[in-house]
């Protein structure tokens, strides 16, 4: 775990815009699966 976390924090020093991009995109990706994947088999059904 702390070895995990001192990895995301030497690759946020190396590129921080990056990592936070591809986070967001992770979880927006997640989000989006969960929220709309139902929302679309309902509207496309």
């Amino acid at each position: 775990m702390e070895k995990r976390f001192l990895h995301i924090q030497m690759q946020k020093e190396i590129n921080p815009l990056n990592l936070y991009h591809e986070t967001k995109q992770t979880m927006l990706t997640k989000y989006l699966s969960k929220r709309y994947f139902v929302h679309y088999q309902i509207v496309n059904f």
